[in-house]
């Protein structure tokens, strides 16, 4: 996983990596020690060995992916499509 995290940002950047925490679907196919979102601590170690930083793990796990959300979210506002999610 981290090979393909280091590929990602080498043709793209940091910018344009995201990872999400469930894993849901990919059988028995993740190395041992990355099998479920209980090994987040192995996967951040890994990226940290590797030279990331903090600030570019947190866009990994999660920064990303929030960034992007936001800007869907301002381009709907400004086309007028946007529609709020409410629980209930």
């Amino acid at each position: 996983m981290l090979d393909h995290i280091d590929r990602i940002v080498a043709l793209t950047s940091i910018d344009a990596v995201g990872i999400g925490s469930d894993y849901d679907g990919v059988g028995d196919s993740l190395p041992t020690k990355l099998k479920d979102v209980s090994t987040y601590p192995n996967l951040v170690q890994g990226l940290l060995d590797r030279g990331y930083s903090e600030t570019e793990i947190a866009k990994i796990l999660g920064g990303n992916t929030l960034r992007l959300w936001q800007q869907v979210e301002d381009y709907a506002t400004s086309q007028g499509t946007q529609t709020q999610c409410t629980s209930g």
